[in-house]
């Protein structure tokens, strides 16, 4: 799938408007840091690199050109939906990317407070940026911990580039940051990247 996705990117960048091309870009890099969670430096130029992205899974490659995409066209007070591209991923509509990415939820300054502190079910909160190398280590963690506690815990990411309201709130200072949630209130917090059996204790206990 992610061999097909790089593909398909390719192919349509040289249609592809200056905007566009700078989300395209945007969208490359940070599928290339998911791909190479051990290297900070500068991604390759080349766009060759991309197709041969193997190790991020579908659903992380779909959340990050889920992310992507909305952050720009957002920014210029544009709908996601009818500006998406669909032809770049293989006509997969703007929420056919949605459903790939699975139950990870993206958060932001503007949903944070009805999706988070408002939610009535516990909610793990992933704080990270895309250049960020231990963060993208722990992105399958999260990626399976939300397909395995579906329908009894909300878990999520939020950018820390592009939502630094709600990181200063949370007196975010290293990432990753992952925080619960329970009836409005951070209930534990962790910092770093333990093992996955960390995470399931922390959200067993708080839905048992």
């Amino acid at each position: 799938m992610i061999r097909f996705l790089a593909s398909k990117r390719h192919k349509y960048l040289h249609q592809s408007s200056l905007h566009q091309r700078d989300e395209l870009n945007h969208v490359d890099s940070q599928l290339w840091f998911a791909n190479n969670p051990g290297k900070n430096d500068s991604r390759p130029s080349s766009n060759s690199a991309f197709v041969e992205l193997k190790s991020i899974s579908p659903g992380q490659a779909a959340y990050l050109i889920y992310v992507s995409f909305r952050r720009v066209v957002s920014s210029e007070g544009k709908n996601a939906e009818s500006e998406f591209p669909a032809k770049r991923y293989g006509n997969l509509t703007f929420q056919g990317i949605r459903e790939m990415a699975g139950n990870l939820h993206e958060f932001t300054d503007a949903n944070f407070e009805d999706d988070v502190l408002k939610s009535s079910e516990p909610v793990l909160v992933d704080f990270w940026a895309p250049w960020c190398g231990p963060c993208r280590m722990l992105m399958p963690t999260i990626e399976e911990l939300a397909e395995e506690f579906a329908g009894k815990v909300k878990i999520g990411k939020v950018n820390t580039d592009d939502n630094q309201k709600t990181a200063a709130a949370y007196g975010i200072t290293s990432i990753p940051t992952v925080m619960l949630f329970k009836d409005g209130e951070m209930v534990d917090k962790v910092v770093g990247a333990p093992p996955k059996a960390h995470f399931e204790k922390m959200l067993g206990t708080a839905v048992g």
